[in-house]
This record gives structure tokens, C-alpha cells and sequence, in this order.
């Protein structure tokens, strides 16, 4: 049984036969390929006055025309899909990333110093036996060194000599963390299991009746 015009069909083996040319996108004159181009027009290609294309089937599957209750509109002559994608950030769920900051602690150690003093006392004679809230004053007697005036004169500068030892400071600070990002960006394949057949449509044949 001959074929209609522009009938697809796919074959096991590697040729198209006489009557029938290979779906791979060629561009023909129109003038040898009328009864062909009367049905198809330039719908795969070409200019539509002197050319037109047969569809190109080479790494393709085919898709009916319309659109599915739900699905997107598919027009006769539509191309589209890929062998690889790559994910980008438009593609990633909302997501968060959870980093860790260790505490560092640190230790300081103010250095020593001395400090000099003037030591005052009260220039009359002494009042008072007892040291406690006196100042030293002019010895009067064995018994009586103190004075309960307040001091007036500086005495000798022999100075009073004091160290103050080293004081340590521990601090406590928080890291800063910077989340590094990883990944090569690489596409990935994402073809279905495939077997690889010989799609060819025919020029020649039975022209179909429109209903």
C-alpha cells in the first residue's frame, strides 16, 4: 500500500527508500517537491516561495499538535527541550545554611609599675601616744610621737616605694564565619532511555483527502 504525502515513519534501517527522504531538516526546492510542499508549506523552514524544510527529527521526539487539559499549546513546527541542563539558583528550593561560630579567648597582661609617695607630718610637738587617726609630729617625751593636727610639712625625700604587679585581662570574641560555596556548575543529561531508529517521510504517494 503507497504511503500518503507527507506520512513519517520509522524504520530499522539506515536509508530512506525511493519515494521517501530523511527527516533531517533539508531544505528542497519547491518546484520538485510541490505535492509535498502544497501540504507541509514552510512550516519547518525554508522561505515559503522558492524553498521549504522537512522537519528535522535527528535527536528529536515527536509531539502531537493542541494542548493537553492542564498542559502547554504545542503548534505544528514547534522545537524545544535539551539534551543538558544546569541547575541555577532559580531552580533551588528556599533553604537555609547553618554555620558554627567558636568562641576564641584571649589573654592580656598589663605590665608593673611603681608609684612614689610624699610622706607628710605635723611640724609641732607630738600630743598624742596612740598612732591611730594621728599624723607624726615633733617627739615630745619617750611617750608621745603623734599629733591629731593635720599634716603641714613634707618630710625627707626618702620616698615610700610601691610596686604594682601585672594584671591579667581574659577576653572572650566571637569569630566572624563566611559560608564558601561549592559545586562546578556543570550540566547533566537529562534524555529518557533512548534507542536510535531511522525517521523518513514520503514525498511520493498517495495524496491525502481532507475530510
Amino acid at each position: 500500500m503507497d504511503p500518503f504525502v507527507g506520512e513519517i515513519s520509522y524504520v530499522a534501517f539506515n536509508y530512506a527508500p525511493e519515494g521517501w527522504l530523511q527527516c533531517d531538516g533539508q531544505v528542497l526546492p519547491i518546484n520538485q517537491y510541490n505535492a509535498l510542499f502544497s501540504l507541509i508549506g514552510n512550516t519547518y523552514g525554508g522561505n515559503g516561495s522558492t524553498t521549504f524544510a522537512l522537519p528535522d527529527m535527528r535527536g528529536r521526539v515527536p509531539v502531537h499538535r493542541g494542548q493537553h487539559p492542564g498542559g502547554s499549546m504545542f503548534t505544528l513546527g514547534q522545537t524545544g527541550g535539551a539534551e543538558n541542563t544546569a541547575l541555577t539558583v532559580n531552580n533551588l528550593p528556599a533553604h537555609n545554611h547553618t554555620a558554627t561560630a567558636t568562641s576564641v579567648s584571649t589573654s592580656a597582661v598589663a605590665p608593673g609599675a611603681s608609684a612614689t609617695s610624699t610622706l607628710k607630718a605635723v611640724n609641732s610637738d607630738a600630743d598624742q601616744k596612740n598612732a591611730g587617726g594621728n599624723s607624726l609630729a615633733n617627739a615630745k617625751g619617750l611617750n608621745s610621737n603623734y599629733s591629731a593636727a593635720a599634716p603641714n610639712v613634707n618630710m625627707n625625700a626618702a620616698s615610700i616605694e610601691t610596686t604594682l604587679s601585672g594584671l591579667g585581662i581574659t577576653t572572650t570574641t566571637n569569630t566572624n564565619v563566611s559560608i564558601g560555596s561549592t559545586g562546578n556548575s556543570q550540566p547533566f543529561s537529562i534524555m529518557p532511555p533512548y534507542t536510535v531508529v531511522n525517521c523518513i517521510i514520503a514525498w511520493q504517494g498517495i495524496y491525502p483527502p481532507r475530510p
